[in-house]
């Protein structure tokens, strides 16, 4: 649906763009199984720059599909086929595949965060329970 999209052109690109990089790491996770050590090595070395990217195209992405919410039309697509320009509308499943998309992505990005960050919490209330265990009294 590249061309069905005249709200933003950028939506439907986004999604090939983020389709393909999730795929791509999903592949990279399961030749770490099956494949030679030096193929894995290669594939995750790449996998850091493609998750940046994904990162970087979901905050785009967000920005372009959350920014068009109140105005996007997703119903008046014979304007498109008669060459009227609808400059905002957009192909229903185009639309809302981008903004779920964009948003499990983000909800994702949270929790890492979120979870990294318990726990490092967790590790530092380990360590001061060890630390005042093994400290003489």
């Amino acid at each position: 649906n590249m061309g069905n999209c005249p709200l933003n052109e950028l939506i439907p690109f986004m999604l090939v763009v983020t389709g393909t990089l999730i795929i791509f790491s999903n592949v990279t996770l399961m030749t770490r199984k099956c494949c030679h050590p030096k193929l894995v090595t290669c594939l995750s070395c790449l996998q850091l720059p493609a998750n940046f990217i994904l990162l970087v195209f979901t905050f785009l992405g967000a920005c372009w599909v959350y920014g068009t919410l109140h105005k996007v039309d997703t119903h008046h697509e014979s304007h498109i086929r008669t060459g009227q320009a609808n400059s905002v509308y957009c192909d229903a499943l185009t639309y809302w595949v981008a903004f779920t998309t964009v948003t499990l992505i983000l909800l994702v990005v949270v929790a890492a965060v979120t979870s990294g960050i318990d726990a490092r919490c967790c590790l530092q209330q380990v360590r001061m329970a060890t630390d005042a265990e093994a400290a003489p009294l």
